[in-house]
């Protein structure tokens, strides 16, 4: 199990506290229908939230930034990564492999109807499917979410 470290003092020793924190709610401003503005302030809130703190010094801590993984959880959480991109990969070549096949229809589709005797305008409508799935295909490519 990971451990945590204070930035202030250095120490390992933590408790979980609550710590009182606070908003403000803001203005809310409003015009009538003679152009008068009235504004009113909404007031404080406060609310009380669960925190990490140092035994020393009572520093709030984060685990972002003060929780140290041991070598073993972060070789399990690179496992997880990677069997998450092993789906994602999967997702994406089925979807690359549909959108790529609808492209190649719409694409053959313009040759089937001229080779009919259809009129030019009819031929030009099918590319416009034949695009938008080549370019469905390229968006949902893996290393734009890398």
């Amino acid at each position: 199990m990971g451990y945590w470290q204070c930035p202030r003092c250095g120490s390992h020793e933590v408790f979980q506290g609550t710590e009182v924190v606070g908003s403000s709610g803001g203005a809310v401003t409003m015009m009538n229908e003679h152009g008068v503005s009235l504004s009113r302030n909404t007031g404080m809130q406060t609310k009380q939230v669960q925190v990490i703190k140092c035994k020393a010094c009572g520093e709030i801590l984060s685990e972002e930034h003060n929780y140290f993984y041991t070598q073993e959880e972060l070789a399990q959480i690179a496992a997880q990564r990677r069997k998450s991109e092993a789906k994602w990969d999967y997702i994406w070549w089925v979807s690359f492999v549909f959108f790529a096949l609808m492209a190649l229809l719409f694409l053959t589709l313009p040759i089937a109807i001229a080779i009919d005797g259809a009129p030019a305008g009819k031929v030009g409508v099918c590319l416009i499917p034949s695009l938008f799935c080549a370019g469905m295909a390229w968006w949902s490519r893996p290393s734009r979410f890398r």
